[in-house]
């Protein structure tokens, strides 16, 4: 479509992968923001997908403006970079493909970027998981639990905080912040720790992340146990990768990457049987909340441990196999 010859305030960001039915809903949230359209544009990057990402993201033809680029897949930080390359605003949102924005959350950006004009404020939003998303076990268990997905309960509004809270798919910050660290955020993470890494670089110019849990966005998308399994183990390669980037005790504490041989040496014997507990009782939960029976608190407190230690077994099984290959 045609832009308007006016420069947007805020460029909304969004890498995405094979997930049009969810982009779709993602983008749609973006046409009711009480902010005017005249003021954003949205920049969708899509990373090799396979599905009907192009018709979706073309098929937004009124309304703010729409800015689709495809590239070979290549992750969410090269993905991120496109973006960055494209998006035209002094002010710029990274927004996840599975998640919907309330109406007010570029309003609430734009005015706390506002109210601390300095570079070097970035700001972080708060993004919940919806309803329709949380019906199941393991996502009521992301929801309650700090550390697996989000960590908003060591926070509270108007917090300002350090590097470990650029969370990409929910934070915003000034362009020539960015222009701190040449080439963005590094393209060898492909999934995980791309956004704080960059965070890390960019303390150098005295960065500082501003929590406003008034910019509100919701999560659609439900996970499974093993889908989850699978993220925490691309977390833990991506963690010791970040370690080994930056050798320090701070990075290595961040992302669990201290005594990685050891702690998996430890641990291996029993992953299968841990994995396998979890998912048992996964299954023994959603097939009662399916019988419409609940979950009394012994059940629950079985449950979550479960949950707890198989996605730690599976983010350090990641781990050892990064270092591994490193050698």
């Amino acid at each position: 479509m045609t832009l308007g010859s006016a420069a947007p305030r805020i460029s909304v960001i969004i890498a995405t992968f094979n997930r049009a039915a969810l982009l779709a809903r993602a983008l749609e949230s973006l046409m009711s923001q009480s902010l005017a359209g005249g003021l954003f544009e949205i920049v969708v990057v899509d990373d090799g997908s396979a599905d009907e990402t192009a018709e979706i993201a073309r098929g937004f033809s009124a309304g703010p403006p729409v800015r689709y680029v495809r590239q070979p897949n290549g992750g969410v930080a090269a993905a991120r970079n496109r973006g960055l390359d494209l998006a035209r605003a002094p002010i710029l949102l990274f927004m996840d493909d599975d998640d919907i924005a309330e109406r007010d959350l570029l309003a609430e950006h734009l005015k706390t970027h506002a109210r601390h004009p300095a570079p070097s404020i970035a700001v972080l939003g708060h993004t919940a998981i919806a309803d329709e998303a949380r019906a199941a076990p393991f996502m009521s268990f992301l929801a309650e639990s700090d550390g697996y997905l989000f960590s908003y309960g060591c926070i509270r509004h108007g917090a300002l905080l350090d590097y470990r809270f650029f969370w990409g798919g929910r934070v915003s910050c000034k362009r020539s912040l960015l222009l701190q660290q040449p080439g963005g955020f590094d393209p060898r993470f492909r999934f995980g720790w791309e956004d704080v890494e960059l965070a890390y670089r960019l303390r150098i110019a005295g960065l500082k992340v501003l929590y406003n849990e008034k910019a509100r966005s919701a999560m659609i998308r439900a996970v499974s146990l093993p889908e989850h399994w699978r993220r925490a183990e691309l977390l833990g390669q991506a963690g010791w990768c970040f370690s080994r980037k930056h050798p320090d005790d701070e990075v290595r504490a961040l992302v669990q990457a201290q005594d990685v041989a050891r702690r998996w040496s430890e641990l291996a014997r029993r992953v299968p049987l841990i994995m396998k507990s979890a998912l048992d009782l996964d299954r023994m939960a959603a097939a009662r909340l399916a019988q419409g029976l609940g979950l009394d608190a012994a059940m629950k407190t079985l449950l979550h441990r479960g949950y707890r230690m198989s996605l730690d077994a599976a983010r350090l099984r990641g781990a050892h196999q990064a270092s591994v290959s490193a050698g």
